[in-house]
């Protein structure tokens, strides 16, 4: 067959969305670039649902805010004074620039920081504010943007979009590789090798046997599928040979040593670590998009201790992924793009210092990249925590205007990838086009 055949299935009639799981996208006219256009994209969720109060929207509301009782700000950014003692992350004394918290945030990555506040999710519901993260959209039916990514930007990658986590459908858009071990990534990058990480590897087969085996395999898979009637084992089988044929590929993937942070910064330490495989990935040629994600932020009981410690691993886990990107020569190249399910309430569910927060439609998001204006606020809460409408085209805070959209953010997203309008318009998002990263 042979690959005609399998390329002649992605085509018939019925096959919607969901259907083949090609690395070629999967419908024609999808993938107007067959190779990246030199930009990369990572998109963090904060699990749980986050408290921008804690961070970049603060208020000295005593509602709202127990811990703290004065705002800072470093150029146009505004952030909450929340800080931790270095024992409260295993460190010595001494060691509080291990962490970052939001004020040291700011000052390293502020004038590379687009902070969009007041962002109305119009949901509490775990999945859908996930889902709106990563997609725009709190409803059913769109695929993360990373796979739009990769569809039009890595049609012929063999790992276009990777996910550590999050919401990650892609409907077959473009193929998905979960990972969640760095040593699993290193066997599949090499598959004939006893022990990738020895410095001198044994090899299971001589290199002329083990081509020898992948043409036999190839072989025997196109005869099946030739013989088989029935479209789901179709699509199954097509995808395999399909990721067979460029397996090979990841071989160019170098796989970093993992990052180790001091103290107990695990939080910090696993985002970082799922950070270096995406940016290697990004360097090899290999992807195109990554989702990682943090957990730690559904804060209904002992929020101020537990937000304040989640807040803190994320920023330290962001501020060191970002110097993994600097230290690749990578800046002017990748994005990334942070969020969360939604906000929490603005008040607390109990009197005592063990109470929580719940949740609450009104988030933030955090953007930085190339091209992307920094040391910049778009939109605005009350005192009473709800979205502020903002002037579509000045984007400053009012009375009138639109609310801020989880829709409108994405709409902007897709127009400064560029993503492929076949894509886009497959899968619209609700909102109007604002200009926030122009």
């Amino acid at each position: 067959m042979k690959r005609r055949k399998m390329l002649e299935l992605s085509t018939l009639a019925g096959f919607s969305a969901a259907g083949l799981s090609l690395a070629a996208p999967w419908f024609s006219g999808i993938g107007h670039a067959q190779n990246n256009n030199g930009k990369f994209w990572i998109f963090i969720t904060a699990n749980g649902g986050w408290d921008p109060r804690f961070h970049f929207d603060p208020t000295l509301n005593v509602e709202q805010n127990r811990i703290y009782t004065d705002i800072g700000k470093t150029g146009n950014i505004s952030f909450a004074t929340i800080d931790a003692t270095p024992d409260e992350f295993g460190l010595d004394e001494g060691q509080e620039s291990a962490y970052l918290n939001p004020e040291r945030f700011v000052e390293r990555f502020g004038k590379r920081l687009t902070v969009l506040n007041g962002v109305d999710t119009s949901t509490n519901n775990h999945d859908a504010g996930q889902r709106a993260v990563t997609c725009g959209s709190i409803q059913e039916g769109l695929p993360a943007m990373g796979a739009m990514l990769a569809a039009t930007y890595g049609a012929d990658m063999p790992l276009p979009f990777v996910s550590f986590g999050g919401y990650d459908k892609t409907f077959d858009l473009a193929p998905l590789s979960r990972i969640g071990s760095t040593n699993l990534l290193r066997d599949l990058a090499a598959p004939n090798l006893l022990n990738p990480q020895d410095d001198n590897p044994t090899r299971y087969h001589t290199d002329a046997t083990w081509d020898r085996l992948r043409t036999a395999q190839q072989e025997r898979l196109a005869e099946l599928l030739d013989g088989q009637g029935l479209p789901k084992l179709q699509r199954s089988m097509g995808a395999l040979i399909d990721a067979r044929a460029t397996d090979g590929q990841l071989s160019a993937l170098q796989v970093p040593t993992p990052i180790d942070l001091p103290g107990n910064l695990n939080g910090a330490e696993n985002l970082v670590r799922s950070g270096q495989l995406a940016v290697s990935g990004f360097k090899s040629g290999l992807a195109v998009a990554a989702n990682l994600s943090i957990g730690g932020f559904d804060t209904h009981g002992n929020h101020d201790q537990n937000q304040r410690r989640s807040i803190i691993q994320l920023l330290t886990g962001v501020g060191a992924l970002m110097d993994v990107i600097e230290d690749e020569g990578m800046t002017d190249s990748v994005y990334v793009v942070i969020g969360s399910d939604f906000g929490r309430t603005p008040h607390y569910n109990g009197d005592g210092n063990g109470s929580g927060k719940d949740h609450w439609p009104v988030t933030s998001y955090l953007v930085m990249g190339p091209g992307v204006p920094g040391d910049r606020v778009i939109g605005a809460t009350t005192n009473e925590q709800t979205a502020r409408n903002i002037d579509p085209k000045s984007l400053d805070a009012g009375d009138s205007g639109t609310k801020l959209t989880p829709g409108q953010i994405h709409s902007a997203l897709r127009k400064l990838a560029d993503i492929d309008p076949d894509v886009a318009s497959a899968y619209p998002v609700v909102g109007d086009e604002l200009p926030l990263f122009s």
